[in-house]
């Protein structure tokens, strides 16, 4: 019967290996760090002790002694060098971790600096505008870096799994995973130039993974970034007007968007401060309405806010940058439940039908709502709520 080494003992042996390519260094900040031969490197853990040397080289040949006799060169070597694409792969992930902690800090320090203008008894509407514009810039390099440690983890966790396999089924599976890469680059390059209609939601994107199955290959056909499932469209009144005749299709209404300050978290604890369901109507004619309620969980919502407007903008910003205007058709100063202690405000915004076809195969990144008193940009993780409720009415 074969014997197979260890991932630990592989661990340990490849630690002998690279001791000597790394070096422990002292950065800008003062802090020490593990710097590897390819450029990579780690902060140096609290009571992390840097060895000096390598491992001996007979413990190399002990370890390598345990091997099979026909694993001894080539497939040893293979091995070696899959825990170090291994190791390199999790360096990545962490690096992606630590600048995510500092993309969040700068971020809420950005948010507290806005939070304080707006409080300003005489604030700066010039000031005010351009650190909106810095929060939101902000936000949006989090979100993306968020999403590049999704990828990054599934990777390393397709990496890991490589180290236990032959030198054969390695290099199959290796050849199987560069080519799914490939097809998925090319596909999202053409959606972003509109050549392909397919589109994901943040929250597919999130969920999206490797099979954890041992050994399963990567199917892009699978992966619910490229396919993702079919939504499931809920009808809520479909009825014909029995005066004018007119049809009106509603779906339900959903949840769309939430959001609670930093600054004001550790007051909400389990709750958010500002939740949004919205649904969209067809109506004959070829009209939307895209309907928004939002519940502020402030007893001061009214006061802070004032209301929406009739003919208050909705302004609607796509992934690639382009925006849409929508019109409110009523006022609404709000209702405030004692039940639920919130404050909610109603908004119906008519789509423009020019722009039908462009939110059924965009993606929604963010929403500015504009109120009495000013306004809040919104981001939206739902971000095909829109492409799918109208799908949903249009077929």
């Amino acid at each position: 019967m074969k014997k197979h080494i260890t991932l630990s003992l592989l661990l340990v042996l490849l630690g002998a290996f690279v001791m000597n390519a790394q070096t422990v260094k002292t950065n800008a900040d003062g802090d020490k760090i593990v710097e590897y031969e390819d450029g990579t490197w780690r902060y140096l853990e609290p009571g992390e002790e840097f060895p000096a040397t390598a491992t001996p080289s007979n413990q190399v040949e002990e370890i390598k002694g345990k091997l099979n006799p026909k694993e001894k060169d080539a497939e040893f070597q293979a091995r070696i060098r899959a825990i170090r694409d291994a190791e390199k792969k999790q360096r990545g992930v962490e690096r992606l971790q630590l600048k995510i902690r500092d993309l969040a800090q700068a971020r809420l320090d950005l948010e507290t600096e806005l939070a304080v203008s707006r409080a300003s008894d005489t604030p700066d509407p010039i000031q005010t505008e351009l650190l909106e514009r810095r929060v939101i810039k902000a936000r949006d390099s989090e979100r993306k870096t968020r999403q590049e440690l999704k990828m990054a983890q599934a990777e390393a966790t397709f990496y890991s799994e490589l180290v236990d396999m032959s030198q054969k089924k390695r290099t199959k599976e290796l050849l199987k995973y560069e080519a799914d890469k490939m097809e998925i680059e090319e596909k999202q390059a053409q959606r972003k130039e509109g050549k392909v209609a397919t589109k994901t939601s943040k929250s597919n994107v999130q969920n999206s993974s490797r099979p954890k199955s041992s050994y399963a290959s990567y199917s892009p056909r699978k992966d619910v970034i490229l396919n993702p499932p079919k939504y499931n469209c809920n009808i809520k009144i479909d009825e014909v007007d029995e005066f004018t005749g007119k049809r009106r299709t509603t779906t339900e209404s959903e949840l769309l968007f939430t959001y609670t300050r930093e600054e004001i978290r550790p007051y909400y604890k389990d709750r958010e401060h500002t939740v949004c369901h919205a649904n969209v109507t067809a109506m004959s004619g070829g009209i939307y309405v895209f309907s928004l309620e939002i519940a502020i969980a402030s007893r001061t919502a009214e006061q802070e806010y004032g209301g929406i407007l009739s003919n208050a903008n909705l302004m609607v910003v796509l992934l690639d940058g382009s925006t849409i205007n929508m019109i409110n058709n009523r006022t609404d100063r709000g209702k405030y439940d004692a039940v639920r202690d919130v404050h909610t405000f109603q908004g119906n915004y008519q789509i423009p039908p020019k722009q039908v076809k462009d939110l059924m195969e965009g993606e929604i990144d963010k929403i500015r709502v504009v109120w009495e008193k000013g306004y809040d940009t919104y981001d939206v993780y739902e971000m095909d709520f829109l492409s799918n409720h109208l799908k949903c009415l249009v077929d």
